[in-house]
């Protein structure tokens, strides 16, 4: 039988998506697997006072999960 050694879980602040990751957790303690997190946003413009304020900063935010 051909197991799947990682999963990519996606991510974006719903309760499914929190529902799914508590499952897949699951799934990768029952096959020795590691699990991939992708936080998935809607992509918007960050102004940073570290850089000219004419000009956007367009970075990831992540947050530990744990």
């Amino acid at each position: 039988m051909l197991v799947n050694k990682r999963i990519i879980v996606c991510l974006d602040g719903s309760k499914h998506s929190e529902k799914a990751l508590s499952q897949d957790i699951q799934i990768a303690k029952k096959f020795d697997s590691k699990i991939i997190l992708v936080h998935v946003v809607e992509p918007t413009a960050v102004f940073s006072t570290m850089q000219d304020p004419a000009v956007p900063y367009w970075g990831s935010i992540s947050a530990p999960l744990l």
